[in-house]
């Protein structure tokens, strides 16, 4: 960090951190989050798409978008489907938009397997690898977004931008890591890593609230100029 005349970073609490350690180079450290790596496609049609998700008339939509991996916390987002299964919602309907080959990756034959296990194979749904353009539809045609990262939502996660861009009302995690712009932005129902049981109670606010949820997405599109490339483009070059 002493080497570089300037230092950008994608977390405001890393930065501040760096500060403080380093008060002599605290002017030469700069933020800036991921822009969305999904811009939002206009003109699509997305009613080809609504056909092509398994249970398509049976209510809300959940969306998953980024990497499926270990160390994701999509296990514990099986498991708040599950209860809230066995409480007795049956419309419920969760999209994991993402690379998924269960018959060369080892984790996502786990997954599979889970899912069935689990009784939950007319709920979650897999993609596959999707085009930029068929991400953007997705999101559009899904009603809300979980995504459970471990740890903890920020202005690093590329995937949490696209979902706020396209407007999705958005459950995530929140920790000491999550960046001030986004906790007080108000556009995120939060609950801790790891918690299940809450992840499952604020799965079910949302489901039963649409007020929520449209309040939840009007504060999600007014966090677009936080991820305009645009923007990030232009405090780039002033930096440079």
């Amino acid at each position: 960090l002493l080497g570089f005349k300037r230092v950008v970073f994608y977390s405001r609490p890393f930065m501040e951190r760096m500060q403080a350690k380093l008060p002599s180079r605290a002017r030469a450290f700069h933020l800036q989050g991921f822009p969305s790596n999904i811009g939002v496609d206009p003109g699509g049609d997305i009613s080809a798409l609504l056909r092509d998700f398994r249970r398509a008339g049976a209510g809300l939509r959940g969306a998953y978008f980024g990497h499926i991996n270990r160390g994701r916390g999509i296990e514990d987002a099986l498991q708040a489907l599950k209860i809230l299964q066995d409480k007795g919602h049956r419309d419920l309907s969760y999209v994991l938009l993402g690379q998924f080959d269960p018959a060369q990756d080892a984790y996502h034959r786990e997954l599979a397997l889970a899912v069935e296990s689990m009784g939950l194979t007319g709920v979650v749904q897999f993609t596959n690898r999707l085009s930029d353009r068929e991400v953007s539809l997705a999101l559009q045609a899904c009603d809300y977004a979980v995504l459970p990262f471990p740890e903890g939502a920020s202005l690093k996660n590329g995937s949490l931008s696209a979902c706020l861009c396209h407007g999705l009302a958005s459950l995530t995690t929140v920790t000491s890591g999550t960046d001030a712009e986004l906790l007080n932005s108000g556009a995120l129902l939060p609950y801790a890593p790891g918690d299940v049981a809450s992840l499952a109670s604020n799965w079910e606010r949302l489901l039963g609230d649409a007020t929520m949820r449209q309040e939840l997405a009007h504060k999600a599109r007014a966090l677009a100029p936080l991820y305009s490339w645009k923007e990030y483009v232009r405090a780039r070059a002033h930096i440079y």
